[in-house]
């Protein structure tokens, strides 16, 4: 089943509401649907590797500049 994408945002702001520490506890107790456990699945990766992704996108801002700068 599709899924629309407010009811998505929906999901989102009630695991934010949760916590990541009660969207996994259900999560391991499989308490929700196939697809709004995916989603919540989705939002524990996110929640682990935030930090990860934004060093990884700062890093290649500056690769991105120091190349910019060489090539000048």
């Amino acid at each position: 089943m599709r899924v629309s994408w407010r009811e998505r945002c929906a999901w989102w702001r009630e695991f934010r509401y949760l916590g990541a520490r009660d969207v996994k506890r259900r999560v391991d107790g499989l308490s929700w649907a196939q697809d709004k456990l995916r989603e919540a699945e989705r939002f524990l990766w996110w929640h682990d590797n935030r930090l990860k992704v934004l060093g990884m996108v700062i890093a290649a801002f500056g690769v991105l500049a120091a190349l910019l700068n060489y090539l000048k």
